[in-house]
């Protein structure tokens, strides 16, 4: 009965990531995914009298325990992360692939910069350069860059500020540049709150496997003897 939960269970990883067409709306899915991993626990516990057991027994009820946690932290990141996302962020993204979207804008800008006068090569590397350089941007640096590239910023850094020897069209390009530097930077902190909200999902992952495989012995075990 505990294999045949658990396995059930894990049919839905199969239905959000390999057969998004089977039917039914994931969100039931994850219900279902919830319940069905606590009744595989509860069995668990029935079928070795009501405790941990001793052995296996006890080994497999340390795993569940263990994805019993990591679920709950699962589902606790997944319920306050994307607010704390919609809080914060200019233009939340809910998408996966942003790290293409991030190489494509740093070839844009990559690509602007040639051809440039030295006066602005050096607006670049005193402003864009280090901007970009940030991996992990934080809610306040973000705001200071928008304070720092904003062509009417009162802050003592403000970029314009080292444009005075532009042309009108250098200048431009200068501003659409930091445009980009800020879709760049909004996108890194979108990835960082997705790494967030799914760090709990290795660990789920790899104590679930853990879990099937020791259970499949003891089932073939028992069989055997």
């Amino acid at each position: 009965m505990t294999a045949a939960l658990t396995f059930a269970a894990a049919l839905y990883t199969l239905r959000k990531r390999l057969f998004p067409q089977w039917p039914g709306a994931l969100i039931r899915w994850k219900l279902a995914h919830v319940i069905i991993g606590l009744a595989a626990m509860a069995a668990m516990f029935l079928h070795s009298g009501g405790g941990l057991g001793a052995g296996v027994a006890a080994l497999m009820a340390m795993l569940m325990l263990g994805i019993t946690a990591t679920g709950a932290w699962g589902a606790a990141a997944q319920g306050a992360v994307p607010g704390r996302m919609t809080r914060s962020l200019q233009d939340p993204a809910y998408k996966s692939e942003l790290q293409d979207e991030v190489n494509r804008l740093l070839g844009a800008l990559s690509s602007a910069l040639k051809g440039a006068s030295p006066a602005f090569a050096k607006a670049y590397q005193r402003h864009i350069l280090p901007a970009i350089a940030i991996d992990r941007p934080t809610e306040e640096k973000q705001k200071e860059l928008y304070a720092r590239f904003s062509p009417d910023s009162k802050d003592r850094n403000a970029a314009w500020r080292d444009l005075d020897g532009l042309a009108a069209g250098e200048r431009e390009e200068f501003f659409r540049m930091a445009e980009t530097v800020m879709d760049i930077i909004e996108l890194r902190r979108v990835q960082a709150y997705q790494q967030i909200m799914n760090r709990w999902l290795d660990p789920h992952i790899a104590l679930t496997v853990s879990l099937l495989i020791v259970m499949i012995i003891h089932v073939a075990a028992s069989f055997y003897f």
